[in-house]
């Protein structure tokens, strides 16, 4: 299930709906709660392998090399790279 979909699910929209005659209309989410969910992206496969093979082969010198190269990269500070 991605992200959205879980935000698409009825159990959330409940919440939301005034004319939800569950009880549920007293209780909201909060909009920090539904924008980090917006926002979570799962560790994929790969990145997990990549990190386990880095673990296991590499020094703390070159992980610091490997950081900071990466931080030059990560213009925008999110942790990923965009072209």
């Amino acid at each position: 299930m991605t992200g959205q979909e879980a935000l698409d699910h009825r159990w959330f929209s409940m919440f939301n709906d005034p004319n939800n005659t569950k009880g549920a209309q007293d209780i909201k989410i909060s909009q920090d709660v539904l924008n980090r969910l917006r926002s979570f992206k799962g560790v994929s496969t790969f990145k997990k392998a990549a990190m386990n093979l880095l673990v296991k082969t590499a020094d703390e010198k070159e992980v610091g090399e490997l950081r900071a190269a990466f931080q030059a990269i990560d213009k925008d500070g999110t942790g990923l790279i965009r072209a």
